[in-house]
C-alpha cells in the first residue's frame, strides 16, 4: 500500500474514535494526565482541542509545557496536510460561525492555499502547522499561528545555504491576501536574516498569528551548537538577549553536552523589523535521524537534562514525570474501531531567552495510529 494511502486509512479510522480532538484527548486521559501539566492547564488544552478535528491526532502533534517554575503558556502544534480529512473538518466546523473565530480564519487560509498556483505548492510544500498558545488562566478562544514550511529546508542535506527569495515572496503574497498588506520592513527583515545564514542553516518555518497580525514568526534550523546561534545574533545585530544567552552557553558547554545535538532558533519579528522574542530549540539528533526513527528511549536527553538540573533551570519533579511519560514510546490501547497504537516521546526542549531570565519548555510528541497502518515516518 502506498505511503499516502496508509495515512488516509489510519486517519479515517481515527475519525470514528471521536468527533473532536478534545473529545479524543478526554478518552486518552489516562495517558494525557501523565504529562507534567496542571489540572487547569490540561482543562484549557481540552477546551482548545474541542474546536479541532480528531483526525489531527493521526499526524505529528506536539504539546509544549513549562518544566520550570515559570507561568508560560502551553503550546499545541498540529499538522494539517494537503488532501487530509482534517481540512474538510475545519471547513465544516467553521460553517455557521462568525468570520472572526479562529476556526473560520483557519478554514479561510486553507481554502486560499488550495487555490494557490502549482508553483506555490511545489515550493512551499503540502503541510501547514497550527501553533496554539494556551494560557491556563485565560477564557478566550486560542487563535493559532499559521506556519508554512518552505521546500528549501531540504537543502540542508546538501550543505547549501538556506533561505530562498522565491519562497519568501510566495509566502509574503499569500499572507498579504489574508491579513492585508504588511509593513514591508517585516519581510525585509526576514530576508536580511536569511541572507546572513551559513551553510547547513535553513528556514524551518515562517508564519503569522491571527491574534498578532503585525508579527512574523521565523524558525531557523541547522545550527550545530549554541555558540553558532550567538554568532548569528551578533552578526544580524540582535544583541539584546546575547549576554544572557552567552552566559548560559558557557555554563552548558562546560557540562559537555553530546556532540549529536541539533539547535534551532525561533524569532518573533514585530513592526519595523524589531525582534520581540527569541527561543532556542534543542533536538537530539540521534532520536530524530537514526534508523529507528522517532521512537527511541530517553538516552539522548540525559546529558542535557542533567545540565539543566545542575544549572537550576528546571523542576526535577516535572522532568522525572516527563521521563516516565515517555518511557514507553509505543503503547497499544483499545478504540471503537479496533486496536490503536499511541506513539509518544520527547520531541525537543525550548529555551525562551529574556534579558534577565530563561524559561524552559519541553515538547511532547504524540501520534495515534490504527494498528496495521504502518505510518511510522522518520520525518521531523
Amino acid at each position: 500500500m502506498a505511503f499516502y494511502e496508509e495515512w488516509k486509512k489510519s486517519e479515517h479510522k481515527i475519525c470514528a474514535e471521536a468527533h473532536s480532538l478534545g473529545e479524543l484527548f478526554g478518552r486518552l486521559k489516562s495517558f494525557m494526565s501523565q504529562l507534567p501539566i496542571s489540572d487547569a492547564g490540561m482543562q484549557r488544552l481540552y477546551e482548545c482541542a474541542v474546536q479541532l478535528p480528531s483526525s489531527l491526532a493521526g499526524y505529528p502533534l506536539l504539546v509544549g509545557h513549562p518544566v520550570d517554575a515559570a507561568t508560560s503558556p502551553l503550546v499545541m502544534i498540529v499538522s494539517v496536510l494537503e488532501q487530509s480529512e482534517a481540512i474538510e473538518c475545519f471547513h465544516e466546523i467553521s460553517q455557521g460561525q462568525s468570520a472572526a473565530t479562529a476556526s473560520s480564519k483557519v478554514s479561510r487560509v486553507l481554502r486560499m492555499v488550495a487555490e494557490e498556483s502549482e508553483e506555490f505548492r511545489s515550493e512551499i510544500g503540502n503541510r501547514l502547522l497550527l501553533q496554539y498558545e494556551i494560557w491556563p488562566t485565560s477564557r478566550e478562544e486560542a487563535a493559532p499561528w499559521i506556519l508554512f514550511y518552505p521546500r528549501t529546508q531540504k537543502s540542508a542535506a546538501n550543505n547549501v545555504k538556506g533561505g530562498s527569495v522565491s519562497d519568501l515572496s510566495l509566502i509574503e503574497s499569500l499572507i498579504n491576501k489574508d491579513f492585508g498588506e504588511l509593513d514591508r520592513s517585516h519581510f525585509g527583515e526576514v530576508q536580511r536574516l536569511c541572507d546572513a545564514l551559513e551553510a547547513g542553516q535553513r528556514i524551518g518555518a515562517i508564519g503569522l498569528s491571527q491574534q498578532n497580525p503585525s508579527m512574523i514568526r521565523l524558525t531557523i534550523l541547522g545550527y550545530r551548537d549554541l555558540p553558532s546561534i550567538c554568532r548569528f545574533l551578533w552578526r544580524v545585530d540582535h544583541k539584546s538577549p546575547l549576554p544572557n544567552l552567552t552566559h548560559l552557553t558557557k555554563r552548558l558547554t562546560k557540562r559537555q553536552l553530546p556532540q549529536d545535538m541539533q539547535f534551532g532558533l525561533q524569532m518573533d519579528i514585530g513592526g519595523s523589523g524589531n525582534m520581540q522574542r527569541i527561543e532556542v530549540q534543542i533536538f537530539s539528533a540521534s532520536t530524530i535521524y537514526s534508523d529507528t526513527g522517532w521512537f527511541k528511549d530517553n538516552d539522548g536527553w540525559q546529558a542535557l537534562i542533567a545540565a539543566l538540573q545542575a544549572e537550576k533551570l528546571v523542576s526535577i519533579e516535572k522532568l522525572e514525570k516527563l521521563l516516565r511519560w515517555s518511557s514507553r514510546p509505543i503503547t497499544a490501547t483499545f478504540g471503537r474501531s479496533g486496536m490503536l497504537a499511541l506513539f509518544r516521546r520527547i520531541h525537543h526542549f525550548a529555551l525562551e531567552i529574556e534579558p534577565r531570565a530563561i524559561n524552559v519548555n519541553a515538547y511532547a510528541f504524540l501520534m495515534l495510529s490504527h494498528l496495521g497502518s504502518g505510518n511510522t515516518s522518520h520525518e521531523q
